[in-house]
C-alpha cells in the first residue's frame, strides 16, 4: 500500500491501497465488541450488573470456556480463548463485598463445569491472581476522568497505567468517575470520547456500566438502547449497548416460565450492536448468590423461587 500523509485529521485513507487488499479481521474482544472501541452495560440498580461483570471478566482472565459467561446466552464466541487481561473499576462496592461475590462466582464455575475444562482449581487461582485486576473504590474520593473543560480529568493517567496491557476495562458505574450534568450532550459526549481515548491509548476494550432511567421500567423500554439515563449521547457515541433488566411477568411468559418471580430473573437484550447482527433477548436466572446463568442451564437447587407471589 502507498504510504498515507499525515495531517490534523490524522491519518488519510488510502483508498487505492484498501481497494486492492482484503481488509483485516475484526479483533473482538467481546462478542461484536472490537478492541479499541467503547460500550455499555445499561440496566436498573440491583438488576445484577456487577456481578455480570465479574462473572465476565473471571472467563475471560482465566482462558474459561465462553459459555461459562452469562453473556454467552445471548452470543457466541470462540469456546478456546486464552487467558486475557482484565481491569474491573468497581466505584460503588466495598473490598468485602467484591470478596465475596468472587468467591460466588468461582464457586459457580467449578459446579459448571470447570474440570470439564482441563484446569485445575490451583490453576484458576493462578490465572485470575496473574491476569485480573481489580479495584473496590467504596469510600474513597470520587475519581475525575472529565474536567471543567471536557478535557481527560486528574486521574485519567492512573487509569490509563491500571489498563496498561488489558484487553478489557471495565468502569462501573460511570456516574461515579465524573461530576459533569449527565443531561448535558456536550458533556456525555466528552465523557465518553474520553473513554474512546482509553480505548485508543491502551488497544482495551472498554465498557462502562450505566443506570436505566426510572421511565424504562415503568413504560417498558427497559430491553431498549433509549433505557440509560441521562443525555442520548452516551448511547449515540458508543457501539455497543447491552442491557439488563427484571423482567415483568408477561415477559417472563414469553420465555415460557409462567410462574416465576420477576427478582429471580434477568432479561439479557443486544439494544445496540454496530458491527454484528442484534441477536434475540435472552433470560438469564439468578441464584440465591447472585450469581446469573442461562435460564436452562441453572440447577433448579440453586435458582431463587420461582412460585408465584400470593
Amino acid at each position: 500500500m502507498r504510504s498515507t500523509s499525515l495531517s490534523p485529521l490524522g491519518l488519510k485513507l488510502d483508498i487505492a491501497g484498501v481497494l486492492e487488499n482484503p481488509p483485516p479481521e475484526l479483533d473482538f474482544v467481546l462478542p461484536g465488541l472490537p478492541a479499541g472501541t467503547v460500550g455499555m452495560l445499561n440496566g436498573a440498580g440491583g438488576v445484577g450488573k456487577t456481578m455480570f461483570e465479574l462473572q465476565l471478566a473471571v472467563v475471560l482472565a482465566a482462558g474459561l470456556p465462553w459459555r461459562l459467561a452469562p453473556l454467552s446466552a445471548l452470543l457466541d464466541f470462540d469456546e478456546e480463548r486464552s487467558p486475557e487481561r482484565v481491569l474491573l473499576l468497581l466505584a460503588e462496592e466495598s473490598r468485602a463485598v467484591v470478596w465475596r461475590r468472587l468467591h460466588a462466582v468461582v464457586a459457580h464455575i467449578v459446579r459448571c463445569g470447570l474440570f470439564d475444562s482441563g484446569l485445575t482449581a490451583t490453576e484458576l487461582k493462578a490465572r485470575l491472581d496473574e491476569n485480573l485486576v481489580i479495584h473496590a473504590l467504596a469510600g474513597s474520593r470520587r475519581l475525575q476522568l472529565l474536567d471543567e473543560m471536557l478535557q481527560a480529568g486528574e486521574d485519567y493517567p492512573a487509569l490509563k497505567g491500571a489498563a496498561d496491557g488489558a484487553r478489557l476495562v471495565i468502569v462501573d458505574p460511570i456516574r461515579q468517575l465524573h461530576v459533569a450534568n449527565e443531561n448535558e450532550s456536550g458533556a456525555m459526549s466528552a465523557l465518553v470520547s474520553v473513554l474512546k481515548q482509553l480505548a485508543h491509548d491502551t488497544g482495551a476494550a472498554v465498557v462502562f456500566a450505566h443506570h436505566a432511567s426510572r421511565a424504562a421500567g415503568q413504560f417498558g423500554f427497559s430491553e431498549s438502547a433509549d433505557a440509560s439515563r441521562g443525555s442520548t449521547a452516551l448511547v449515540d457515541d458508543t457501539r455497543w449497548v447491552v442491557t439488563l433488566s427484571e423482567p415483568s411477568r408477561d415477559r417472563l411468559k414469553s420465555f415460557g416460565v409462567a410462574d416465576g418471580q420477576p427478582e429471580g430473573f434477568a432479561v439479557l437484550s443486544a439494544a445496540k450492536m454496530n458491527y454484528i447482527a442484534r441477536p434475540a433477548a435472552a433470560l438469564l436466572s439468578r441464584e440465591l448468590s447472585g450469581v446469573l446463568c442461562a435460564h436452562e442451564r441453572v440447577p433448579k437447587a440453586e435458582r431463587m423461587p420461582t412460585r408465584s407471589r400470593q
